[in-house]
């Protein structure tokens, strides 16, 4: 009899233990394809205008410059209502490249990246007023 009520417990247990174990199994699934899709959207198509514009939100204008050259290397880089967030990406990489050639005491090759940056700056459009944050994270003050 002991026995009997103990192997009834124990199929019980066994029973709500595979039903949990199967939600997770479930749960585990549907996320893996959300982390597909999600993955398959963020590199298989160009980077956004929402990637760019959370770059400047968050002040991380670094990350705008490979974002612009995968959209072009991608053949992207005439996508329509892109070209100032690729203005801001470019003045960064050329001001960047000012201030290390600067410091360098490579003045030809920063004359050319100040050049960069002048029509960049002119691409930026209405992100122009982006240049003074720019140029105050890289210490160019």
């Amino acid at each position: 009899m002991k026995s009997e009520n103990r192997m009834e417990r124990q199929k019980i247990i066994i029973l709500v233990m595979n039903v949990v174990i199967g939600i997770l199994c479930l749960v585990l699934f549907v996320l893996m394809i959300l982390t597909g899709q999600s993955l398959y959207e963020r590199y298989s198509m160009p980077c956004k205008d929402f990637y760019f514009s959370g770059d400047i939100n968050r002040e991380d204008y670094v990350a705008m410059v490979p974002e612009y050259y995968r959209n072009v290397a991608e053949g992207f880089e005439k996508a329509p209502g892109m070209q100032e967030y690729y203005g801001v990406a470019k003045y960064y990489e050329a001001a960047s490249l000012y201030k290390a050639y600067v410091a360098t005491g490579d003045t030809a090759r920063a004359e050319q990246e100040k050049a960069k940056m002048e029509a960049a700056a002119w691409e930026m459009g209405g992100w122009s007023v982006l240049q003074e944050d720019i140029r105050k994270q890289l210490g160019m003050q």
